[in-house]
């Protein structure tokens, strides 16, 4: 969870290191440009010295940090002046960069994204966005999500009870509107006064959207937003910002492909959740943090489900 909620940067040194410590040795991501070679050279470019001083020098100016950046490699290199414009590339030059700071050599394979772009609305004959398929959940239209889902995935979703934000937002609201600024110092990405932005917001909003638009300027994205407040409501704090995670969980395998959990893994592999008590207090932490998000998750169901689940949910095997 603190890696999940958290930024690009953070989100995937906490993933590539859990792959780096099953042993992998070529990682494979979705990209809009599908040019290994090119999302290479911008994660060099971005985590040089001489990059790095830029942004630092700039990094007050009018214009949020992923502009700033963009706009600052478009200068270095033209020929990748858009290359941060797909999320996905965005975060493919992340897991490169995030692999070098973890000194691993591991290889790399971009995958071209094939069909509508992340945020595009409107679905091709056969792709459609995640977005797009998200709302089409809500709003249970059978037709659309059997035909641009794999069958086995719209099965489940089809007969399993959804989860719907809508459900918590008067509990994220109320958690906030009890909170200080100064509760929100230690939770990460928040800076530059934020916390008194958001408090201030929390007292007029009568809903997210509205509150995360009374927040939002060019300086902090909806993005950015968003993440903190999911993060105050559950109770994150930078503990666990910019460090790996403590260990892997199996949450789930085939039984003939159990051989591919290495022998002597880098970090514990948790397959009960008695492993925990073993680990040391951060790992602890960490599957509290766990328990508690996945408690305030049941919340979000129409039919609001018990606490537990991370305890008594049984690991898949087939």
């Amino acid at each position: 969870c603190p890696w999940a909620t958290s930024t690009a940067q953070n989100f995937a040194y906490g993933a590539v290191s859990q792959l780096l410590a099953l042993g992998i040795d070529i990682l494979y991501f979705g990209s809009e440009c599908g040019d290994t070679e090119k999302l290479i050279t911008a994660a060099k470019i971005i985590n040089s010295s001489d990059f790095q001083e830029k942004i630092k020098a700039r990094i007050n100016g009018p214009v949020t940090y992923a502009a700033l950046r963009q706009q600052i490699l478009g200068e270095t290199d033209p020929a990748l002046s858009s290359i941060l414009d797909g999320p996905n590339d965005t975060l493919a030059i992340e897991y490169i960069s995030a692999a070098k700071k973890l000194n691993s050599d591991i290889r790399f394979k971009a995958v071209k994204r094939a069909g509508v772009g992340h945020n595009d609305t409107e679905s091709f004959e056969t792709f459609a966005n995640a977005s797009t398929i998200r709302e089409k959940i809500k709003t249970r239209d059978f037709d659309f999500i059997a035909k641009h889902m794999p069958q086995e995935s719209a099965s489940i979703l089809l007969s399993s009870d959804i989860s719907y934000m809508k459900n918590i937002e008067v509990a994220v609201l109320s958690k906030l509107r009890s909170s200080k600024p100064s509760d929100f110092i230690d939770i990460p990405d928040v800076s530059e006064g934020l916390e008194n932005l958001i408090c201030s917001a929390a007292k007029e909003a009568g809903s997210l959207e509205e509150l995360y638009s009374l927040i939002k300027s060019k300086r902090y994205t909806h993005a950015r937003i968003r993440r903190i407040v999911m993060s105050a409501f559950i109770g994150l704090d930078n503990s666990f910002f910019k460090t790996e995670p403590p260990y892997i969980r199996v949450l789930g395998f085939k039984k003939d492909a159990i051989s591919l959990i290495p022998s002597y893994p880098k970090k514990p592999v948790v397959t009960k959740v008695s492993h925990i008590e073993s680990l040391n207090e951060a790992a602890q932490k960490v599957f509290e943090i766990e328990c508690r998000a996945s408690d305030l998750y049941a919340l979000s169901y129409n039919k609001p489900k018990k606490c537990g689940a991370e305890m008594s949910t049984p690991m898949i095997k087939y």
